[in-house]
């Protein structure tokens, strides 16, 4: 073999080499490239905001719906910082007055309002909200409806405070913890609001159905 021939051949070996790093990097970086891409489709999408109804300022209780536009605000919450049954939308507002006042941020709920006892009870009802432990309105509350007996139980025994009385507005009941206080709102005579008040104040208030 002659030695120009020796030459050309140990030439060509080492051109061969010489493209072979380059290719292989080019093909790992485009093996890198699909496994990113490919790995985003499973990212975990953002979270998504959803319009809820919020109070702007202090609302006291007894608030008719229709005088609420003027006092709350849309914001954009996620939808884990949303309370269940927040109000997506004014128009959602409806008809009936607040059962508890509300708070500046304070989201508003379907739960949020009673009727208005006035025009749909009678001129001798008024609505009323007290906090009691589970124990003292759900069992009569599940068993006879929406109508109980009220109650003070105190040192000096049992007295009858109001009969026919009407829950306006309570949590669902499948959904109280027995160990919390809840808000309920009920329809009473006038003539009843001041005791009722005291004795719900006193921890003396039970309810009873029949």
């Amino acid at each position: 073999m002659s030695a120009d021939r020796g030459h050309a051949i140990r030439t060509r070996g080492f051109d061969t080499r010489q493209l072979a790093l380059p290719m292989l990097a080019f093909a790992l970086t485009v093996v890198g490239l699909l496994l990113l891409v490919g790995g985003d489709d499973g990212a975990a999408a953002p979270p998504v905001g959803v319009d809820t109804v919020v109070a702007s300022v202090a609302v006291p209780a007894g608030t008719a719906a229709a005088d609420l536009t003027s006092v709350v605000e849309i914001r954009v919450l996620d939808e884990g910082a949303r309370a269940e049954g927040a109000l997506r939308s004014l128009d959602e507002l409806g008809d009936g007055v607040l059962n508890a006042d509300l708070v500046p941020g304070q989201q508003l709920l379907a739960s949020s309002f009673a009727e208005d006892v006035v025009d749909a009870l009678g001129p001798d009802l008024v609505a009323v909200s007290v906090r009691l432990e589970a124990q003292r309105w759900i069992g009569p509350y599940r068993l006879t409806g929406d109508r109980v007996t009220v109650h003070r139980i105190g040192e000096n025994g049992t007295e009858v405070l109001a009969d026919e009385v009407r829950i306006l507005d309570a949590p669902a009941a499948d959904a109280v913890d027995p160990r919390s206080e809840q808000l309920i709102s009920l329809a009473v005579p006038e003539s009843a609001v001041g005791t009722i008040m005291v004795a719900a104040a006193a921890n003396e208030l039970w309810m009873a159905g029949r």
